[in-house]
């Protein structure tokens, strides 16, 4: 992973649209983002935006129920 990962969560898969939440994908580093979801299925992206894979940033996803 890079040095700049933005992380987005989308409902269905198919087009990055507005239905996407893209809290953790802004300018912040480091990217954080809470997430409260009713059950369903969800697409976790993360992007490596900055494209320096060799930078190896931790990339860490917590889910509590």
């Amino acid at each position: 992973t890079g040095s700049d990962i933005d992380l987005f969560l989308c409902p269905a898969p198919g087009a990055i649209d507005g239905s996407c939440d893209f809290q953790a994908a802004l300018s912040n580093n480091p990217e954080v983002g809470v997430y409260t979801l009713t059950p369903g299925t969800y697409y976790v992206v993360a992007e490596d935006f900055a494209g320096d894979a060799g930078a190896a940033s931790p990339l860490s996803i917590t889910v509590a129920r």
